[in-house]
């Protein structure tokens, strides 16, 4: 709530005086010799007389008393009807915070995973939940950006088993098995086993998250890297749309507060840069609850929704977030986001290491 100090207006204050100064002076100017057009010494009891002219005065004053009462009612209603409807947001803020954790808590899916060492070996994760599935969740949509990079191939088992068995015949040809093996012809034949896997590995994300060959051209074609993204990120969380609710529940949380906020500057309107901060100090709540592999995935899902890009920009949200913590440092596309260069554990290591 923002506070205000109560003060009497200065117009109240210099009308009353004013008025005090001509009651007392009255029967001292009306009385004196020179004013014979004013002179009420002879026209009877000069009390009488001066009650007559003061009387107004008097009346006057009640009148900016009794205004100056209202005026003070009214700011009172005003002060009370803000700290109601500040009490109010508050609790269901907090309540609406504990139901983000509670969804949090819940959001889980199974991703799929092959082996890069054995492409024959192809499975679905144990389902992961909770900060799990976050953490789990950058590295697929890595893979999905990873995959968007190469075509479609015609795959079976049989073709898998004929690259491994490929692999293996390799390696001892060149007995990368044995011991001794110089590191030189080690890093190569990593090379090798890589560059004939890779082709297999793409394809089988992009089986497992419905890319097609149409959105593998448009992605490659495409010079925007906020709609490369954009390709990604629907594929991704088509894929795992249970964290849908997150991200749904966690916008119907921020414009609940910007809500609040534009509400609370009509009403008090003087006090607008105090208002701002005030509720974004609020919005900052909504962050410090976040863990950084939220934040991370919250960067990508917003480029699904313009609406939940203008509430991060207006809070800050993403602003302790690093360019560094991104997939590719090249997505910091969207500048008002206002990443970090460094990470700040970083800056932290750096400064002990001085």
């Amino acid at each position: 709530m923002i506070k205000k100090q109560k003060q009497i207006p200065d117009f109240f204050i210099y009308t009353i005086l004013t008025s005090i100064l001509i009651i007392l002076c009255m029967p001292f100017l009306l009385t004196r010799n020179g004013l014979e057009c004013l002179d009420f010494r002879e026209t009877g009891q000069i009390g009488d007389t001066i009650g007559g002219i003061t009387a107004p005065f008097i009346g006057l004053i009640n009148v900016i008393l009794l205004c100056y009462t209202l005026y003070c009612q009214n700011q009172s209603h005003k002060e009370q009807t803000e700290l109601a409807a500040n009490e109010q947001f508050k609790s269901a803020l907090f309540s609406l915070l504990t139901t983000q954790r509670e969804i949090m808590q819940q959001v889980g899916s199974k991703f799929p995973y092959i082996n890069p060492h054995n492409i024959r070996s192809r499975k679905y994760s144990e389902e992961q939940i909770s900060y799990s599935f976050f953490k789990s969740a950058i590295v697929h949509l890595d893979y999905v950006f990873f995959s968007l990079q190469h075509q479609l191939i015609e795959v079976d088992d049989e073709v898998l088993n004929d690259v491994e068995d490929d692999i293996e015949k390799e390696a001892h040809e060149r007995g990368i098995n044995g011991f001794n093996v110089p590191q030189e012809e080690e890093t190569a034949f990593r090379e090798y086993c890589r560059e004939k896997r890779i082709p297999f590995i793409a394809n089988y994300y992009n089986h497992e998250y419905m890319v097609t060959a149409e959105w593998i051209n448009k992605y490659n074609q495409e010079e925007s890297v906020q709609n490369k993204i954009i390709i990604a990120a629907k594929h991704f969380f088509a894929k795992h749309s249970s964290v849908s609710s997150y991200y749904t529940h966690l916008y119907h949380l921020l414009k609940f507060i910007e809500n609040n906020e534009n509400e609370a500057i009509k009403r008090n309107g003087q006090n607008k840069s105090e208002i701002k901060k005030l509720y974004r100090d609020y919005a900052q709540l909504v962050q410090a609850q976040m863990s950084r592999e939220e934040q991370i995935l919250l960067f990508y899902n917003s480029f699904l929704s313009t609406e939940m890009q203008k509430l991060i920009i207006h809070y800050g949200i993403l602003n302790n977030l690093s360019v560094k913590d991104l997939i590719q440092e090249t997505h910091n596309c969207i500048k008002a986001y206002g990443l970090q260069k460094e990470r700040m554990y970083d800056l932290i290591s750096d400064k002990q290491e001085l």
